[in-house]
């Protein structure tokens, strides 16, 4: 995921296998799910460009779901 920091509109770029059920959940600081987003590497090789500008400014944090396991989760910071 870049940028981050950001002011909103970032990239989630995956360089994974096509076929396997990958998703993004963002969550806020105290862990409420925000979205959800349907990954699919195969169709987009240079990235999803995602619009988080209707997000209040602060720190979440996103998972990656592999088949509906989280594998990763790191933390994200928008600023106005």
């Amino acid at each position: 995921v870049f940028p981050n920091p950001s002011r909103g509109q970032i990239t989630v770029q995956l360089n994974q296998k096509p076929g396997i059920d990958y998703k993004l959940r963002l969550s806020n600081i105290i862990g409420q799910e925000i979205r959800t987003v349907a990954l699919r590497p195969e169709l987009t090789p240079a990235g999803l460009p995602l619009d988080l500008s209707d997000l209040r400014t602060g720190m979440y944090f996103y998972s990656l779901l592999v088949d509906g396991k989280v594998v990763s989760t790191k933390r994200l910071v928008l600023q106005n």
